[in-house]
């Protein structure tokens, strides 16, 4: 992570069916994308959002053949961020002392749904590392 700044947006769509149509995981501050790029969100695509929950990460690190330490790192975030608002959208009572996620938002338009999460910083975060580094 290039700065400091770890709050985050989760915007999950979901249609009729509880299929994932899209979703977009971003920092809250400048709308940069948070993740390890398409891996997670194409295998959640036209999934419905239950088998998306059960999805484990040790499951997800042998799909997407994540071999680094970061790369891990940011799937664990996104894979995280993705089954906390599926969780408090279904009202899963596991979650429910969770109070680094929040819904903002849940909105019914043109046949999907719309769920907005606020994602709060980990308590404790890797050493930030300048890009230039890599």
């Amino acid at each position: 992570m290039p700065c400091k700044d770890t709050t985050a947006n989760l915007r999950l769509r979901i249609d009729e069916e509880e299929k994932v149509i899209d979703y977009e995981f971003s920092k809250l501050s400048c709308s940069k994308p948070i993740g390890a790029g398409e891996i997670f969100k194409s295998y959640c695509l036209d999934r419905k959002i239950n088998e998306i929950y059960d999805l484990t990460l040790d499951e997800l690190f042998k799909i997407s053949n994540a071999d680094n330490e970061e790369d891990k790192f940011l799937l664990y975030l996104e894979w995280e961020a993705v089954r906390a608002c599926i969780a408090l959208y279904q009202g899963r009572i596991e979650w429910d002392e969770n109070d680094r996620y929040k819904i903002a938002s849940i909105l019914h338009e043109n046949e999907c749904v719309s769920i907005s999460m606020a994602a709060a910083p980990l308590t404790e975060m890797p050493r930030v590392m300048p890009c230039s580094i890599k």
